[in-house]
């Protein structure tokens, strides 16, 4: 991710040049992320088990996001996109963002995974 910021490109493609006020905010948010999830705690504690618990941590947030992304966008009325699915490519991005998932959880657990 950070190689494809510094090259100015975003999934493949060229960055807008209307986003050229938020480079540098988003690579130094970026940058101090690392330095303080990463860098800091291996700087403070160089030990192994620095490292298994910065690995527990992302292994237990990633089963997260993935657990429920995985039953958000698999329930009967989701659309999909692509030629077998009933979103066309064309579709805007809000579009295929709100029509792809769906709520999980009521409420509260939509909040929690950043819904509203």
């Amino acid at each position: 991710d950070s190689p494809e910021l510094l090259g100015w490109r975003g999934g493949g493609e060229p960055i807008s040049q209307l986003a050229r006020d938020l480079f540098a905010p988003a690579l130094l948010m970026k940058l101090a992320f690392w330095a303080r999830f990463v860098g800091a705690p291996l700087y403070r504690y160089p030990e192994l088990h620095t490292v298994a618990c910065i690995c527990a941590t992302v292994m237990a947030g990633s089963f997260y996001l993935a657990f429920f992304f995985f039953i958000s966008h698999n329930f009967d009325g989701v659309a999909s996109v692509g030629p077998e699915g009933s979103l066309p490519r064309t579709a805007t991005f809000v579009q295929r963002q709100v029509e792809t998932s769906s709520n999980v959880g009521g409420k509260w657990l939509g909040g929690v995974n950043g819904g509203g």
